[in-house]
């Protein structure tokens, strides 16, 4: 079974997703050739011939590369798309600090206003959106907590994420389990 945790941090990794396909799809690259010193074993690259001794042996040769022309910008078709988006994951990690702050549960109202009357929540944002964010988060996560009650089979896609994570990190202790320290 999911966590209210656990469902948040899989809320975040989503959006955090969708952004990077944003504004990936948003990028566009021009190839250009370029001259320059290659290393031997073609991994290194220098505009100059090295000074080094050690590197006598560089040869000059045409380097392909890449510059980028255009990227995510207010002009773009998706801005709106874009900023919805970072606008969740903005309400999402006040979420999380929200949990953080009730012990990985929704806390009280009142604790609620404890933590941020200390500055424990919402330090991420701008400062006159702070309360109306962290009580926004608040509703979301009283949301979640119902949803979760009432349908934990909603979440199997979290669930399926999680168990892949913690596959691979099974996978990565039993490939390190014999170099411990």
């Amino acid at each position: 079974m999911v966590t209210i945790t656990e469902a948040v941090q899989f809320a975040v990794r989503r959006q955090a997703l969708a952004i990077h396909d944003m504004k990936m799809a948003a990028r566009v690259v021009e190839s250009y050739d370029k001259y320059g010193y290659v290393s031997p074993d073609g991994s290194s690259i220098s505009s100059k011939l090295p000074s080094d001794p050690e590197k006598a042996d560089w040869k000059p040769g045409k380097i392909k590369c890449e510059k980028i022309v255009a990227h995510m910008s207010p002009k773009s078709s998706q801005w709106r798309q874009y900023r919805a988006a970072q606008c969740q994951v903005s309400l999402l990690l006040t979420a999380r600090l929200i949990l953080k702050c009730g012990g990985e549960t929704v806390p009280s109202i009142n604790d609620l206003r404890a933590a941020l009357g200390q500055n424990r929540i919402g330090h991420h944002c701008r400062p006159g959106r702070r309360n109306q964010l962290a009580f926004k988060a608040y509703r979301y996560l009283k949301k979640l907590a119902n949803r979760l009650e009432r349908r934990p089979e909603a979440f199997s896609e979290a669930e399926v994420y999680l168990e892949s994570i913690a596959d691979r990190k099974n996978t990565d202790r039993e490939r390190i389990g014999s170099h411990e320290y």
